[in-house]
């Protein structure tokens, strides 16, 4: 199979030429407004989906409240569902007792039908400290709340003030940590038939700083809970860290190791946004000087006898200064999606950019997630999350994003990921050129549909003609 692509490869390179073809532009995302239910501050700050249900939270929303109800900010989210390929707005979930400052939305995660909403600025009558969750599930067609979480007995402001920024659970479990710097807590809930209850506080087990930010982005799986201290000194002033706890059948959590970048320099923020799926841990740097300042790395780790190990570093094949490539990032099967917060064009700030990976375990760039805002899509991919993998759907939110007039703020954008109106323009750039046949290549050896350009259900050198035909062809 490998001498047959090679030899193709000279017959398109000869024939075709490594030249650039003008292509049609890959497909338009469906672009989410806010709604008129509630008016908008920040829309797309926050985005989950299951697969069914599509969420985007807006934190500071100006849901009404006693007083005005234009400072009022306190937060809604907003669900879809997806008929015909697009999303329509299903339901607008607004705090059940609305207070000014709640950030209702802050912080969203997901589990099948089950729903967790961070309020870290929510206020309880039995405790000083700001914080906690409300819990919804899905049933009958509508999210409705089905519990409370509050901040742990007796918990301390300095500890466990705006808890909630930070959220991730499961069947047994959930995680919560606090959005003030200063914290370096997280709080371990357990489901009981009472509901939540608080189980445990989880610190840093080498007593990092509280100014390292232990605790956030908490990615939990059956088998693993991984949190970040994105400024943690140790290895390099404000370098990063990342914390593995192996979690047991019994839901205990036992630390078993703390990863670096594997050359940890001043300011590389390493965690800064973390994401786990299997035997794939992705960590992002998103401060990382290589070699240019603060373009960004993120690291891939897999798992080898109970140790995580490194098994690539990638950098954007066009890295420039101050790119911030890995301030967010986002796991799902064969898809990487990766967040360049400092990169910006005359539509954005903040570009994303595709991933996949072939059958050897090695991810390779194939393309950016582009908006079409009606003005300027702002802070671009802080939020992202998707469903069937490379070839399913994704959202990316933009809780920056302007329209005309500039009274409403953000968006959300919905891509069909299999979507592509050239079919030789493999990796979705707008144009033909050599780098579409590699990535026909990568598809060919990965056994995978995409490369049946001949459409008779098998992978031969007949789909390599189909392929060069096509690639002449233009678009």
């Amino acid at each position: 199979m490998r001498v047959l692509a090679h030899c193709v490869c000279v017959l398109v390179v000869v024939v075709g030429g490594p030249g650039s073809v003008t292509a049609q532009h890959a497909c338009d995302p469906q672009r989410l407004a806010p709604p008129p239910d509630v008016p908008p501050t920040s829309f797309g700050s926050t985005a989950v989906t299951n697969g069914r249900s599509w969420l985007v939270g807006d934190k500071s929303a100006r849901t009404w409240c006693p007083g005005d109800p234009f400072s009022c900010s306190a937060g809604a989210v907003v669900a879809y569902e997806e008929f015909d390929g697009a999303l329509e707005q299903v339901q607008t979930i607004v705090p059940p007792d609305v207070q000014q400052g709640m950030k209702f939305g802050d912080a969203l995660a997901i589990h099948g039908d089950e729903l967790i909403v961070g309020v870290p600025g929510r206020r309880w009558t039995d405790t000083e400290v700001l914080g906690g969750a409300f819990a919804y599930r899905f049933a009958d067609g509508r999210w409705t709340e089905s519990e409370r979480i509050q901040p742990p007995p007796g918990a301390a402001p300095e500890q466990y003030d705006y808890l909630g920024g930070w959220v991730a659970f499961d069947e047994s479990l959930a995680i919560l940590r606090s959005e003030i710097a200063t914290s370096s807590i997280l709080a371990v809930y357990a489901r009981t038939p009472e509901g939540w209850t608080f189980r445990e506080s989880l610190e840093a087990p080498d007593g990092v700083p509280d100014d390292a930010y232990f605790g956030e982005n908490p990615a939990l799986s059956d088998d693993w809970l991984f949190v970040t201290a994105r400024d943690d000194s140790t290895a390099a002033d404000r370098a990063g860290s990342v914390y593995a706890y192996r979690r047991h059948g019994d839901d205990s959590l036992e630390f078993v190791q703390k990863l670096y970048a594997p050359d940890p320099q001043e300011r590389d923020r390493f965690g800064y946004s973390i994401d786990h799926q299997g035997t794939t841990l992705v960590v992002g740097a998103f401060l990382a000087d290589r070699p240019f300042d603060g373009q960004g790395l993120v690291f891939v780790y897999g798992l080898e006898n109970d140790r995580w190990v490194l098994r690539q570093e990638i950098a954007l094949g066009d890295a420039r200064r101050n790119d911030g490539f890995g301030a967010a990032v986002h796991l799902d099967g064969k898809l990487l999606l990766v967040q360049a917060r400092g990169r910006r064009d005359g539509t954005s700030s903040g570009r994303v950019f595709r991933f996949e990976r072939d059958a050897a375990g090695h991810w390779y760039e194939i393309g950016q997630l582009v908006p079409n805002p009606p003005v300027y899509a702002g802070s671009y991919g802080w939020a992202m999350d998707s469903a069937g993998g490379a070839s399913g759907m994704a959202l990316v939110g933009a809780h920056d994003d302007v329209t005309l007039p500039a009274d409403q703020y953000g968006a959300a954008y919905f891509f069909d990921l299999a979507c592509n109106p050239c079919r030789p323009d493999l990796d979705l750039d707008g144009a033909l050129t050599i780098f579409d046949f590699l990535a026909f290549l990568n598809l060919f050896e990965d056994g995978e549909a995409a490369a049946d350009f001949d459409g008779d259900g098998a992978l031969t050198i007949f789909d390599f003609l189909a392929f060069q035909t096509a690639f002449q062809a233009g678009c």
